[in-house]
């Protein structure tokens, strides 16, 4: 869900921030989700990482092209 990608992103960063939500604006499309299949049975590729594993390290290596 995008509150998991949110708590995800949090947790890279290693900050206290709390996820309000504004339910004054559009929901927009619920139940709507990747298929990788199509995306294995087509180009042969298939995630080595976790999500998590990944969100971390992207936030590190953001971080770090802020600092320069």
């Amino acid at each position: 869900t995008v509150d998991e990608l949110a708590e995800l992103a949090i947790a890279a960063s290693g900050k206290d921030i709390q996820i309000r939500h504004d339910v004054s604006k559009p929901q927009g499309v619920r139940g709507r989700n990747a298929d990788l299949t199509i995306v294995k049975k087509v180009l042969g590729w298939w995630p080595t990482i976790s999500l998590e594993i990944g969100m971390d390290a992207t936030y590190r290596w953001v971080a770090e092209q802020v600092k320069k």
